[in-house]
């Protein structure tokens, strides 16, 4: 059943001592673990793109920080952190996902591929631009992508906030290795015939999509290509008081579209059917289907994050990140909330 404060008043309304929780020992430290926990292993902070309104940076912009992640040097030192971050915590059981950066384009992908699948890790997903999908492992014949056949992904985030390429390129803004869509075509065609479901996310903006009609115009390119789930994410909101100001920060600002208008306009519309809501602790989630076609919309700020951890004394892991620095975290800065 459709709740309406959920949506207007959000973390008003999130109690994560509602949510099913277990008490895990990890590192020395007991920490109370959000059971449908996910850790994102943050494989390179290296991206052939430099997006305008870029979230790995606008995360540290938001802590008044520059965007500086340290990464450890020697990649077979960051195979054994690896392999003994997951020892120690895949009794948590947690979903994986991998990003960065743009993973598809690290060297370290392949062998990262064959330590998680030691773990039998479950709902495995993959976000990326798309840059080195169908590029060739220089060890090997194989394509990345079929890596991540071999590793059974089970998820694909495809970013692409417009289906003209021109636009997209202008708010993307690739440096090398930009990525058609043709060759996403290409991509959709490979995935489904190897159990990979393809979402596309498209950030709404004021340069891109920016209305209801737009939204159409996207998911209609989507089903044109063969891809049955779509994400609509508005830009996140952060503290603009005190955040570092910078291209980005002020992009997702001005920027940005309200999803509020674009949300009322699909209840009006009979092809929309509701399906779902997500409440998060700091992000919103409306589900629905348009003409066999999942989509996803989705709202966030960065400053309930901070207000979500102050209420508790104890430590809640609410999602687990490992960043390229080996420190395993539940935040998304690395030397905060450290668990490993």
């Amino acid at each position: 059943m459709f709740n309406s404060k959920w949506r207007t008043e959000k973390q008003k309304h999130y109690d994560i001592k509602k949510r099913p929780t277990t008490k895990h020992f990890i590192n020395g430290k007991n920490y109370l673990i959000y059971n449908n926990v996910n850790l994102s292993v943050f494989t390179t902070n290296v991206c052939n793109a430099g997006c305008k309104f870029c979230v790995a940076q606008l995360r540290y912009l938001n802590d008044k920080k520059e965007y500086d992640k340290p990464c450890i040097n020697c990649d077979q030192d960051f195979y054994d952190r690896l392999d003994y971050v997951l020892s120690q915590i895949i009794d948590v059981d947690p979903s994986v996902s991998l990003t960065g950066g743009e993973p598809t384009l690290d060297t370290k992908l392949p062998t990262i591929l064959k330590i998680l699948n030691k773990y039998n890790v479950r709902k495995r997903t993959l976000t990326s631009n798309g840059a080195g999908l169908l590029k060739l492992d220089s060890e090997c014949e194989k394509t990345i992508l079929q890596h991540l056949i071999d590793y059974k992904l089970e998820h694909l985030n495809i970013s692409r906030v417009h289906f003209d390429e021109k636009i997209n390129q202008d708010v993307m803004r690739f440096r090398e290795n930009y990525i058609s869509n043709e060759e996403i075509k290409k991509i959709v065609e490979i995935c489904s015939k190897n159990n990979i479901r393809v979402r596309m996310s498209c950030l709404l903006n004021t340069e891109g999509v920016k209305d209801f009609e737009g939204v159409k115009q996207y998911i209609e390119w989507c089903k044109s290509i063969g891809v049955n789930n779509v994400v609509f994410r508005q830009p996140m909101k952060y503290d603009e008081e005190n955040a570092v100001k910078t291209e980005i920060t002020d992009y997702c600002s001005s920027k940005s579209v309200d999803l509020m208008p674009i949300y009322e306009q699909m209840e009006q519309d009979d092809e929309f059917k509701f399906v779902n809501q997500v409440l998060g602790y700091y992000y919103y989630v409306e589900v629905y289907n348009y003409k066999g076609v999942d989509v996803v919309c989705e709202t966030a700020d960065l400053k309930e994050i901070a207000k979500e951890k102050s209420k508790y004394d104890e430590k809640i892991i609410y999602e687990m990140i490992l960043h390229p620095n080996g420190n395993l975290c539940g935040s998304w800065n690395e030397y905060e909330d450290i668990m490993i």
